[in-house]
């Protein structure tokens, strides 16, 4: 429609258009007079003035709100009807900039993110595999959490001072290495920090220095050391203890060096003591197989000259004959074997006895159940009916429980509970001899208040060993025998004398 130029009392009638809508060129422009709107290119404006297409303005001022989309904006307030608002800068270095932006509970003001509720917290979100990454240092002033596993692929760094701590509350589950060897310690040396307890079950250690060593088992290559007890670790090795110089290895008032025990208590007396053992068991005597044969005993020596019966002889067997002494018993094989015609043994005790018909058997001692203790070699048998002075004198099929063993007198005793004591004795062995101590008869003898019963010297003006028999110092040859060079040469001046 074309609209010629209006003039007069007729425009004022077309501008006023008493309720009737006017339209141009059908809806690029369009009053709405009932509703007081405008529209361009839309005959249904829904707001003063709707715009259906695309508008081009310099300014764009609006007092109150704007809506463009899904976006109304009031005063400060950007907001949406869409859960998501996309800032989608173009270009070669796309920036969102503004001073400062309120995302929710965020502020996002230059380079810092800050939560604007109260004790509110921050979170950044991956979804699925994804990770949070930060391609720069990061660094945190406050604590630092992690539910999850924490990984280091670099160095790490704990505290920068001495007074920074490190607390571990679970568990190391892996080796800890050091990164040098013989480099860096665990603990102070010299303190005041030191470690308190250390537990483990194993510890290879080059050296060990400390104050105190507290272990129910310590192991070295060699030697085990357990409670009260050191051993050795392999079978008949010897346990060494070694000093230097002029040292020696000192148990309580003994000093060992060398080949030499020193007593460093001056004065205190040094003893060889053997305490009894004891043990209690059930057990029964009887006789075993006879072996018949000729032979003689001269001394401690028997003589066999004939072929023993039977099984021949054996160490342990009791001899019995006309002329032996009860208890005698053989006690070692000197030549022959027990079943040749000539053959000669050791037996215990003296005897005097000519050729003539012996007998040897074993007098076998059976024991039952558990003994109290470790029967020994050596051991005193009582109890029962047992004879007097029967002592063990071989292991038979016992080593220290039940089992057999031999004894030294013939007899036959019947299951009873039996006793075995055994008081062992000081024995020096060796070829040469034991000194003993040397000293005058007059000055050098002890006190009377350190003497003791059978203590023993060699006294250098008599020329003879002495002993203390209790009352006085006589020469162990006592009354029977025994002259010193001393005394005979007082004997001889005492017949010259008297015969002229």
């Amino acid at each position: 429609m074309a609209v010629g130029r209006i003039s007069g009392p007729l425009l004022k009638d077309n501008l006023l258009r008493n309720g009737v809508n006017l339209a141009f060129e059908t809806n690029l422009l369009y009053l709405d007079v009932v509703n007081g709107r405008v529209g361009i290119n839309t005959a249904t404006p829904t707001n003063d003035l709707s715009v259906n297409g695309t508008t081009t303005t310099t300014n764009l001022y609006a007092t109150n709100s704007a809506t463009i989309g899904t976006f109304t904006l009031t005063g400060n307030t950007l907001s949406s009807t869409n859960s998501t608002i996309n800032l989608l800068p173009q270009g070669g270095y796309p920036v969102v900039y503004q001073g400062t932006i309120n995302v929710g509970n965020l502020a996002i003001t230059n380079n810092s993110i800050t939560a604007t509720n109260a004790n509110g917290d921050i979170s950044f979100t991956a979804t699925g595999t994804g990770q949070v990454i930060s391609n720069s240092n990061m660094l945190v002033n406050g604590d630092l959490h992690a539910t999850g596993t924490i990984t280091a692929d670099g160095n790490i760094a704990l505290g920068n001072q001495t007074t920074d701590t490190v607390s571990f509350t679970g568990e190391v589950n892996s080796n800890i290495l050091p990164s040098a060897t013989n480099t860096y310690n665990l603990g102070s040396s010299t303190g005041p920090l030191y470690w308190n307890n250390v537990y483990s079950t194993t510890a290879t250690i080059g050296t060990i220095t400390a104050t105190t060593v507290t272990t129910t088992d310590f192991q070295t290559a060699g030697i085990d050391i357990s409670g009260n007890t050191i051993s050795t670790l392999t079978t008949n090795s010897n346990l060494n203890f070694v000093t230097t110089g002029t040292g020696g290895i000192v148990l309580n008032n003994l000093k060992f060096y060398n080949n030499t025990i020193t007593n460093i208590s001056s004065g205190a007396v040094t003893s060889f003591v053997n305490s009894p053992s004891t043990v209690t068991f059930t057990g029964s005597i009887a006789n075993g197989t006879t072996v018949t044969f000729t032979g003689s005993i001269s001394g401690s020596t028997l003589t066999v000259t004939s072929a023993p019966s039977g099984t021949g002889l054996a160490i342990g067997q009791v001899i019995s004959g006309t002329s032996v002494n009860a208890g005698t018993y053989i006690t070692a094989n000197l030549t022959g074997t027990g079943t040749s015609a000539s053959s000669t043994w050791t037996v215990s005790g003296t005897n005097s006895v000519g050729s003539e018909a012996l007998t040897a058997a074993f007098a076998i001692l059976t024991v039952t159940g558990t003994p109290s203790g470790t029967i020994q070699n050596g051991m005193l048998i009582t109890g029962g009916t047992v004879a007097t002075n029967t002592n063990i004198v071989r292991l038979g099929t016992g080593s220290g429980g039940s089992g057999t063993y031999y004894v030294s007198i013939a007899q036959s005793v019947v299951s009873s509970s039996l006793t075995g004591t055994i008081t062992g004795f000081v024995n020096f062995s060796g070829t040469y001899g034991v000194v003993i101590p040397t000293g005058n008869g007059t000055t050098d003898r002890p006190s009377l208040a350190t003497t003791e019963l059978g203590m023993i010297r060699f006294n250098t003006d008599q020329q003879y060993v002495e002993v203390y028999n209790g009352i006085t110092w006589t020469s162990i040859a006592g009354n029977a025998s025994g002259v010193s060079v001393s005394s005979a040469t007082d004997i001889a001046l005492g017949i010259v004398l008297s015969l002229g």
